[in-house]
């Protein structure tokens, strides 16, 4: 698997989802279902970020 750059965990996050068109093959599933799935490895990245900001410092402070 090749390695995320930072500007995927910014761009990502700005794509609009196309939940109201209507999937008519599975091609157009596949590509759908891609973007979800960039879409929720970008949030679990910030997720993964934020822990580690919070939590690190906090572990000193104990």
């Amino acid at each position: 698997m090749a390695s995320l750059s930072w500007r995927f965990f910014f761009t990502t996050l700005a794509v609009d989802l196309p939940l109201e068109e209507i999937v008519d093959e599975v091609r157009d599933f596949d590509e759908r279902f891609g973007i979800i799935l960039r879409k929720h490895l970008a949030l679990l990245g910030w997720w993964c970020f934020l822990s580690l900001a919070v939590g690190v410092p906090g572990l000193f402070l104990l």
